[in-house]
Parts: structure tokens; sequence; C-alpha cells
């Protein structure tokens, strides 16, 4: 239950409460935020206990509820966090003469993608009540950015990641030398 105590949890809950505040004002219409809230509380706590251990699950492309990383493999495209903090490291991800595409989603979470800087590489960030930080760029909270690497070239082979963010965080960093 980590993710209770992260600054981008807390963010989302006084995004929430201050929605609320808007829709009561302006359009009279009343959602019970912290109620809800305290009940997903209870639930998550309930399923925790009965199971005895936190409810943190995933695998290797996938982080519910807890931390984890991703380390591209081949056949992997999709990278989940859900209610968690995660690293993907797309860094080694072999094109073998064609584009390929991967899909990163972050929701009520945080995620730092790394990425290797000679390899041509076009990010397409989509962010609805979130942040997106890019190199070279600074975060946004709505609508659609795109990022190009140095290496990238339209006609010859490269790396697609398209970067879904709602109600989270996401830093887009490149991998240093190990």
């Amino acid at each position: 239950m980590n993710f209770l105590f992260t600054g981008t949890f807390w963010g989302i809950v006084i995004i929430l409460v201050g929605v609320s505040v808007i829709l009561k004002a302006y359009f009279n219409i009343n959602i019970p935020v912290f109620r809800t809230l305290l009940g997903l509380f209870i639930v998550i706590l309930g399923l925790s206990i009965v199971w005895g251990r936190p409810l943190a699950c995933g695998d290797s492309r996938h982080v519910f509820f807890g931390e984890g990383s991703f380390h591209a493999q081949k056949g992997e495209d999709r990278f989940n966090v859900i209610f968690g903090k995660g690293k993907s490291d797309l860094s080694k991800i072999v094109l073998e003469g064609k584009n390929k595409t991967i899909e990163v989603n972050t929701v009520f979470g945080e995620n730092v993608v790394y990425y290797n800087a000679k390899q041509p590489v076009r990010f397409t960030v989509n962010v609805a009540f979130g942040e997106a930080t890019l190199p070279e760029q600074k975060g946004n909270a709505f609508g659609k950015t795109e990022f190009k690497t140095p290496t990238y070239d339209e006609s010859k082979p490269h790396l697609i990641v398209n970067i879904n963010v709602a109600f989270g965080s996401v830093k887009v960093k490149i991998k240093k030398a190990e």
C-alpha cells in the first residue's frame, strides 16, 4: 500500500477534489469524492487482509498497486502501470529491419521510460489530467505531444513509442551506459 504515500496519489486526490468542487458549483453535480476514496481504500485493505499480502500484483508487463521494472523483450509490445510505480526500459530493443511499436500506459501512477540515445525513436504522448516530461521538453497536463530523437529518420527502421497517461506521471529519460 505504498502508493498511498506517493506525491502522485495525493496530487490526484487534490485534483479530484477540485473537479468535484467545480462540478458542484457550476453544474450542481455532487460527487462524493472522499466517500468514494474511503470506500476504495477499505475494499483494498480488506482484499489485502483476506489474501494475506499487500494488494500488489503484476508480471513482466503490468504493475497494479505496486512497483515494478520492465525490460522490453522480443514480442512484448505493451506495458501498463495502474495505481503503482514502474520503470520501463526500452533501451535494448532490437529493430530487426522494420519499425517496432510499443505502448506504455500509466493510470493513477508513476512511470519512468528509458531509451537508448543511439536508437531512432518517435514518442507520441497523450495526457489527460497528468504529467509527461520528455527530454528537452517540459511536462504537459492535457493533449498530445510528439518527440523524436536526433537519430530518428522516417525512411529507416525506428521505434514508435505511444505513451498514454491518465491521472499520472511519465518521465522519458535516456538510459545511461552501465
